[in-house]
């Protein structure tokens, strides 16, 4: 790995943990959010990282690419940019991981700790809600304990002599224990010893959208089963709001719920709402009296969907009938364990193929369940 790439990871982990103190800080001080100059600074912090993995991007991809490029017996030229390795790559870190005692003789992880960052970056791209930037933190242990505040202290003015009435805030925690999700293909050797890499362009994106597909079914639906542990998806957590639509979604519904949120202390930019693609589109074909559409009078447009200054977020994977309004800044996403890559020869020896497994540990939690609202009841 070049030094410039150390570098930019280094960098990129100093900013991630500079904005994780600030996070930790208010927990610490029981502030359920952050003041003026800390948001600034966790602003500042969060746009340095983003250009910094950006960089990065481009130093990995191009390294991914030189590799496939290579002169190898049959060579061919390429310019893939997969994550997953070639079969002379793999044996190359087959070899590696040997030659320091790491790894399994038949296999063994396949990601550097920079790769791995870089996995869970492009999963998070695929992932809806992943998308929409949750607060994220990290999980080192099987599972942490978050503390948040419940009800405040109370403020009153006085007398300049009159005695302070003591009051205390409502403390409680917020447990976050990581589920284990993991998927596995069987990829035959020749696809694994082609130089040109587009078939693993194909494995790649076929795991990451499969991880993407499960994690945000989960995290918007998830049962929360206590044994084993699975998410709680936000339409389950005791004590969100819910709003009956009793006919076809409309802006004023959505108008309200986003109104609720303000009231209860949301930034606006900070609330997202997530659709499905049916209501959606319903959205998107209001009219006005002039037969024009209100939310799209430029059909070419590319730019992020939104409504009265909130995103919109559209996924399948939000249940039929039901859509939900949220304040990211209450909801926690844990990462227990990034994406890691693993290598089987044995495990499909026989058919000549070589198993390829994805792992990664992640947990949602809700800090006010006030900050969830669900939309039930809508029919088209």
């Amino acid at each position: 790995m070049s030094n410039t790439l150390r570098q930019l990871r280094e960098r990129s982990a100093d900013l991630k943990a500079r904005g994780q103190a600030i996070l930790d800080r208010a927990s610490a001080e029981g502030r359920r959010d952050l003041t003026a100059d800390e948001a600034r600074e966790a602003d500042r912090i969060r746009a340095d990282r983003s250009a910094v993995n950006q960089q990065i991007d481009r130093i990995v991809d191009d390294m991914l690419g030189q590799r496939s490029a290579a002169p190898t017996t049959n060579a061919r030229t390429s310019t893939s940019t997969s994550l997953i390795p070639s079969w002379r790559e793999f044996e190359e870190k087959r070899s590696e991981q040997r030659a320091i005692g790491s790894g399994a003789s038949s296999g063994g992880v396949l990601l550097d700790t920079e790769q791995s960052e870089l996995w869970f970056d492009r999963l998070r791209n695929r992932s809806v809600f992943l998308a929409a930037n949750p607060r994220t933190v990290t999980v080192g242990e099987h599972a942490a304990r978050y503390p948040i505040i419940t009800s405040s202290v109370t403020v009153a003015a006085r007398n300049d002599t009159d005695a302070i009435t003591p009051t205390d805030p409502g403390l409680d925690s917020l447990t976050l224990e990581p589920v284990s999700y993991a998927a596995m293909t069987i990829v035959s050797n020749e696809v694994l010893k082609d130089s040109n890499g587009q078939a693993r362009e194909i494995v790649e994106a076929d795991l990451l959208r499969q991880c993407a597909t499960k994690l945000d079914a989960d995290m918007f639906n998830g049962t929360g089963a206590a044994s084993p542990h699975r998410i709680y998806g936000l339409l389950n957590v005791s004590g969100i709001e819910t709003v009956g639509a009793a006919g076809p979604l409309t802006l004023d519904l959505l108008l309200e719920v986003q109104a609720t949120l303000e009231a209860n202390g949301a930034d606006r930019d900070r609330i997202a709402y997530f659709l499905t693609p049916a209501d959606w589109a319903v959205i998107r074909g209001i009219k006005d009296l002039q037969d024009r559409y209100l939310l799209m009078p430029d059909l070419a447009t590319d730019a992020a969907p939104s409504l009265f200054g909130s995103r919109v977020y559209v996924s399948a994977n939000v249940p039929t009938a039901k859509a939900l309004a949220v304040d990211l800044d209450q909801v926690v996403v844990g990462i227990g364990e990034d994406v890691a890559l693993a290598y089987s020869e044995d495990f499909a020896f026989d058919k000549n193929s070589t198993a390829i497994r994805l792992t990664t540990r992640v947990d949602l939690g809700v800090i006010n369940p006030e900050a969830v609202h669900a939309i039930t009841g809508i029919t088209a």
